[in-house]
């Protein structure tokens, strides 16, 4: 789960919109809340679980993974997954940088 975190904090979704601050809170409370219910399933079963933020379709997946997929780094095939879809007028993205050389 600590990878899930670490790859939350790397792409950094931004949640914009035309929505009032507090329905957007309220996504960014959601998002929250379905990484812990990931990081929740991980350790009452002892298996390795992950995020993804699917940033076309608006979603994020929770899911098992296989340990062999875990280790060979594909973790890409989730088992029994759980999508939670933004808001409508919501959306996350990639936030961009300027090239401080």
């Amino acid at each position: 789960m600590m990878i899930a975190g670490l790859l939350a904090g790397l792409i950094g979704p931004r949640l914009t919109g035309s929505l009032g601050r507090t329905q957007i809170r309220t996504a960014a409370k959601n998002i929250a809340a379905s990484l812990r219910y990931a990081r929740s399933l991980a350790v009452s079963e002892n298996a390795v679980y992950a995020g993804r933020f699917d940033l076309e379709e608006n979603r994020v997946i929770i899911g098992r993974i296989e340990a062999a997929a875990a280790e060979e780094g594909g973790g890409e095939i989730f088992i029994k997954p759980k999508t939670y879809r933004l808001p409508e007028g919501v959306r996350m993205e990639i936030p961009r940088t300027e090239n401080f050389e």
